[in-house]
């Protein structure tokens, strides 16, 4: 739970953006021409150059849309749900598509300082810990400026957006500006909208989350529910919805059952499937530690990086007997067709 209030949170993201050299068109307005001209050429020239490491990033690791939508999952997957959790709750993350945005909300405890911090930076993470899927190559969350121009930001107190062009300098990955919302969330709630580049369709993205399979919550550490609605700018309906929920009867068992319900218009199966699957986790050790992150003193104590989680799930049809057909292979993205499912936890090559 946030320990942020409305006064805190606004000098919290202000006192960022200073920090970043940042400085409002309100500002600049006050000062004489000349003077305002030459340290605009100065911002750019200065922006050029640290934002180029954010650009760079972007293109090389992110050059698919469908990345994002995976590191909006694991972002998701690595927040806190105490509150929810203690509520009866699952933890959910739901996404919302539009013709020109796509928002996301989750149920999480809501962001702290140091998560702001750290989104507002290269290269840093707010994430503790030897093992994730995504995140070890210093870019993480800036992958959805492949797809959105604007990114705004609500959790608790908190109200800032990120605003980058694709011509843009980069800065704007990293340089939060507050805004006042028009609505109050409910506790417990962060919402992300990203407003898409002109040259992004609504089609593509739709895809993406259609095409986003089932399997992915059995590889996730937290998250049990995801929510998928598509709407037009006709009806406050979604034309087509689709809800992904895990549950196990037991959390010792080795089997877990997956209820997919699709809903609308455009739905391929409208209705309730079930999906059960056998779930193999094994422990690998004497792993070696990632030249790309960080580790603490507590860490490198135990050697945190020394194990890791490897899963393999196989599929099981309703009287509880293998299906014997082709599998994905994950490196936390599908891969291909190999024969059998696996998600990495360790190093991928970003390529």
């Amino acid at each position: 739970m946030s320990s942020l209030d409305i006064h805190s949170a606004r000098q919290l993201v202000e006192k960022i953006a200073e920090d970043h050299g940042f400085i409002s068109e309100r500002e600049l307005a006050t000062l004489p021409e000349a003077m305002r001209q030459k340290i605009t050429r100065a911002f750019n020239l200065k922006d050029s150059i640290i934002g180029s490491g954010a650009v760079t990033l972007a293109r090389n690791l992110y050059s698919s849309t469908a990345r994002f939508i995976f590191e909006l999952l694991q972002n998701a997957d690595d927040n806190s749900y105490n509150a929810t959790r203690q509520a009866g709750g699952d933890p959910c993350v739901s996404f919302s598509v539009y013709s020109d945005r796509l928002v996301l909300e989750c149920n999480e405890d809501g962001f702290t300082a140091e998560n702001v911090r750290a989104i507002c930076n290269l290269g840093k993470s707010s994430k503790k810990g030897a093992q994730g899927y995504i995140g070890e190559k210093g870019i993480g969350f800036k992958s959805v400026f492949i797809a959105a121009w604007k990114v705004e930001i609500q959790s608790g107190p908190l109200s800032f957006y990120f605003q980058h062009r694709k011509k843009d300098t980069g800065i704007g990955m990293i340089n939060p500006i507050w805004f006042d919302p028009e609505t109050t969330l409910p506790d417990n709630t962060t919402r992300m909208t990203l407003h898409f580049h002109e040259d992004v369709k609504q089609a593509d993205i739709i895809q993406l989350l259609r095409d986003l399979q089932v399997e992915i919550l059995l590889f996730l550490q937290k998250l049990k529910v995801i929510n998928i609605s598509i709407y037009d700018e006709q009806s406050d309906s979604p034309a087509w919805s689709r809800v992904v929920r895990m549950k196990r009867s037991d959390p010792c068992s080795d089997t877990a059952e997956i209820r997919v319900k699709e809903t609308g218009s455009s739905a391929k199966a409208p209705g309730q499937s079930v999906h059960r699957f056998f779930v193999v986790k094994h422990e690998a050790k004497n792993l070696q530690p990632n030249e790309n992150r960080q580790y603490d003193a507590k860490e490198t104590e135990k050697k945190a990086w020394s194990t890791s989680q490897v899963i393999v799930t196989f599929p099981l049809d309703k009287n509880s007997q293998p299906i014997i057909q082709s599998q994905e292979l994950f490196a936390f993205m599908p891969v291909r067709r190999v024969g059998f499912n696996v998600i990495s936890p360790f190093p991928t090559p970003a390529t």
